[in-house]
């Protein structure tokens, strides 16, 4: 139940936000044509054939996805768990432990999943699979829903996280300034730990790569895991701190917390934490 939350809200808010209503100010319009997916992006990465490699790699994804999907809605719910126990470090611990679990599963099916993609690559194509590991991070777990996400694909309302924030809480400017602020400040304090996680998830794609053992890549996995937990657990510090800019009727909408949970994953890996997120 809690993902089929997560994801009616985050939805919602999307479309609201992006008719210019339920924000403390008025949102810029969509763009024209929306940004690469991570699909996208890996699909280019890679320079996939469309005709035939392409519908076999769909068919994988789509696939493993439902196999994943009970991992990932577990680990939604511990993220939860971590950011409702900001401030209790006795008794994250459990929670921590679970969570890296879970984790250690979904990378292990991640890694697993590109195996087989690797296969029906040439050469030529091969020598990108570490950069198209990275880039397959969050597709395999829960992505959020995003309007003209296909490939090619026309005009789409997708917002960024600021945007999806401001609509969620209804935040007036000295809050969106004040969220922002906090937002620019986390992502640069994540720096040494974002190059860390990716250089880790990149030992596991050059180690598929270059045929490496399962014991190595399971050893690369647990690598790159304890990067991603630690990720996890700075995400949720950080939008524990976020809520304290919120008023006591914005910490009340329990829907937009919950969703503002999901809203986090990834926002300190990428190059910058302000875009449309998967």
């Amino acid at each position: 139940m809690l993902f089929q939350l997560l994801i009616a809200t985050l939805f919602v808010f999307q479309t609201q936000a992006g008719r210019g209503g339920g924000g403390g100010e008025a949102l810029p319009p969509p763009p024209a044509f929306h940004e690469p997916t991570p699909f996208e992006r890996f699909v280019d990465t890679l320079n996939l054939d469309d005709k035939k490699q392409l519908p076999d790699v769909e068919k994988l994804f789509t696939a493993t996805a439902a196999e994943t999907a009970p991992i990932g809605r577990d680990m939604i719910r511990l993220r939860l768990r971590l950011f409702e126990l900001d401030g209790k470090p006795d008794e994250t611990a459990p929670v921590l432990a679970a969570y890296t679990a879970s984790a250690t599963k979904l990378t292990a099916v991640e890694a697993r999943t590109f195996q087989q993609v690797f296969a029906l690559l040439n050469r030529n194509q091969q020598s990108k699979s570490a950069d198209a590991f990275l880039l397959m991070a969050g597709l395999l777990d829960l992505p959020m829903p995003r309007a003209g996400g296909r490939r090619g694909g026309a005009a789409t309302t997708s917002l960024t996280r600021m945007e999806l924030l401001t609509a969620m809480f209804t935040l007036d400017g000295s809050q969106k300034k004040q969220v922002k602020s906090i937002m620019d400040a986390e992502f640069k304090a994540q720096a040494a730990l974002r190059d860390q996680w990716t250089t880790s998830r990149g030992v596991i794609g050059l180690a598929i790569q270059t045929g490496r053992s399962p014991a190595e890549i399971d050893q690369a996995v647990s690598a790159h895991v304890a990067q991603a937990v630690t990720m996890t657990t700075e995400e949720m510090k950080t939008l524990a701190r976020i809520t304290t800019v919120l008023t006591a009727e914005q910490n009340a909408n329990v829907p937009a917390i919950h969703a503002s949970v999901y809203l986090m994953r990834g926002a300190f890996t990428g190059k910058k934490w302000d875009v449309t997120p998967e």
